[in-house]
């Protein structure tokens, strides 16, 4: 092999790297990331789901206040990863607070439909932010029928 071959293969090596490493960066901010928190579960209340919201129960089992940020995100499985679903708006505002939940289990009436309008047939998954920094969520899952 000349050096003019070896030089472009290093170059085109390094370029594909570098935008590798970029697109690991990106992504990893774009997608919320699952994370488990002791003691507190985030699940959906049977017969609560439609097509534009739900009913969720949060639980906390610790001896301390627990908050949690009012953002939070919905996705799809498709070909087997979670894939967020796109809004219908261009704005997503919450509520400056956090709210906090001492030890007990408390309900999230969440309506998407303005958010995210009627969600198809489907498996999904609901999050709710518990370190936006991190881009830390928990989920409950749930199906469209």
């Amino acid at each position: 092999m000349n050096k003019k071959k070896v030089i472009i293969i290093t170059i085109t090596t390094i370029i594909i790297l570098f935008l590798a490493v970029i697109g690991y960066i990106y992504f990893d901010k774009l997608y919320p990331k699952s994370c488990v928190i002791n003691n507190i579960t985030l699940e959906v209340k049977q017969n609560t789901v439609t097509k534009t919201g739900a009913t969720f129960s949060i639980t906390n089992k610790n001896d301390y206040r627990w908050s949690y940020s009012e953002k939070y995100v919905i996705q799809v499985k498709k070909f087997g990863i979670w894939i967020n679903v796109p809004w219908i708006v261009d704005v997503y505002s919450v509520n400056a607070g956090a709210p906090t939940i001492p030890s007990g289990t408390y309900e999230i009436k969440e309506d998407w439909s303005k958010l995210y309008g009627e969600l198809d047939r489907g498996k999904y998954r609901y999050g709710i932010a518990t370190r936006l920094q991190g881009n830390e969520y928990i989920f409950a899952e749930f199906t469209i029928e």
